[in-house]
């Protein structure tokens, strides 16, 4: 026969054990998150391929001529035609899009040019 006092240790363990294991699967999670997060983009991505913004897509579908499609835009293709003073012509593109810019570019192994 368990005795009360055996029963509420039994319940703190069972509780902790729980807890151990969400605290676990949550890293394991996050791990992943960031491990794709992070993973090395190629020049030759296309950019709507990517996790950029609508705003910086938009940016670009307006620095863009209108004989190039958005499907055409890689990450190669910005780092050679655009520039910092180039895409902050553009109305919509701020501080926080040349920022994501820089990001997207560097996963690659890209810079942007700043004139």
């Amino acid at each position: 026969m368990i005795t009360e006092d055996q029963y509420k240790r039994a319940i703190i363990l069972i509780s902790e054990y729980k807890r151990q294991l969400a605290d676990e699967y949550n890293e394991r999670n996050k791990a992943i998150e960031k491990a794709l997060k992070g993973q090395q983009l190629d020049p030759n991505t296309k950019v709507v391929d990517t996790d950029a913004s609508i705003r910086l897509l938009n940016v670009l579908r307006f620095a863009t001529p209108q004989d190039v499609s958005m499907d055409e835009i890689t990450l190669g293709y910005i780092a050679l035609n655009y520039t910092c003073s180039s895409l902050r012509e553009v109305s919509n593109c701020g501080w926080k899009t040349l920022q994501e810019v820089t990001e997207l570019l560097s996963s690659a192994g890209l810079i942007i040019r700043d004139k």
